[in-house]
């Protein structure tokens, strides 16, 4: 009788552990920022937001406001391509950022895309310009431009940055 009232004690003890450290809010290893990105935000302020993180070099910034494709994608990437020196750092001016009026992917866009656009709640592209003081090998110093698409998972979920090109 006595081991049925250890071990009955001992599930007790183990089942209230669980759900304490169930309950406990704990900082994942590359989370998001909450502050980074809020579902209140427009599409066109977490672009703003993203390329004003792209100017200052803040990786946790963009990492933040980044689709799970996107972070998938450069995860896979950065593991396949051999090491390699980088070229020489962009420097942007972040008063020249200029985001467009985004719009939303309509059917024929939409068409063309990876399936995986057919999961989410909402799609809308956008463009943003910005002077590169500084440039490098692959883009020269002076305006430019860039094409993001910009995905929304849920109703309630943060708008994220899906894809950057270089065209419509």
């Amino acid at each position: 009788m006595r081991d049925v009232g250890l071990r009955l004690m001992a599930g007790l003890v183990l089942t209230l552990i669980v759900a304490v450290a169930g309950c406990t809010p704990v900082a994942t290893p590359g989370a998001r920022l909450p502050e980074a990105a809020s579902s209140s935000q427009s599409p066109e302020d977490v672009i703003a937001a993203y390329w004003r993180a792209v100017a200052t070099d803040d990786q946790a910034a963009m990492d933040a406001l980044k689709s799970d494709y996107m972070l998938e994608q450069e995860e896979i990437f950065s593991k396949s391509r051999p090491a390699q020196t980088e070229p020489g750092q962009q420097v942007i001016d972040p008063d020249t950022i200029r985001v467009a009026t985004t719009t939303p992917a309509d059917a024929l866009n939409l068409a063309s895309r990876p399936e995986r656009y057919a999961d989410y709640f909402a799609v809308r592209n956008g463009s943003v310009t910005y002077t590169i003081v500084e440039g490098n090998e692959f883009e020269p110093a002076g305006e430019s431009i860039k094409f993001i698409t910009v995905v929304k998972a849920t109703a309630d979920s943060p708008w994220r940055v899906e894809e950057i090109g270089t065209g419509p």
